[in-house]
């Protein structure tokens, strides 16, 4: 179990035209994106991306435990290889440190 809020997150309502309101699986508000300072454009674009951060996050943990076992199944260590290292750092930032 995570210390975040479990997902599905969604892009819930703008309000006051610049902020972008994310809720969690309840439909409880979980996170403001301010837009000041961008286009509205780029606005949704990044509250988009911050809402798909607990798909994004499950599905890298999903194909890093796949690849990991092909690679040992063919004598490989994945944990050397440039995109593994990647990706371990990837969940490890978006879990503050947590395999």
């Amino acid at each position: 179990m995570s210390d975040f809020t479990q997902g599905p997150f969604s892009v819930a309502e703008t309000r006051h035209k610049y902020d972008i309101v994310i809720r969690g699986p309840k439909n409880e508000p979980i996170a403001l994106v301010l837009i000041a300072g961008f286009s509205k454009k780029e606005g949704a674009a990044n509250a988009n991306l911050l809402a798909a951060a607990p798909d994004l996050l499950e599905a890298l943990r999903g194909m890093f435990a796949m690849w990991r076992s092909v690679c040992r199944a063919q004598g490989w260590e994945p944990e050397h290889l440039a995109e593994a290292v990647r990706a371990q750092a990837a969940i490890a930032k978006a879990t503050g440190g947590q395999p």
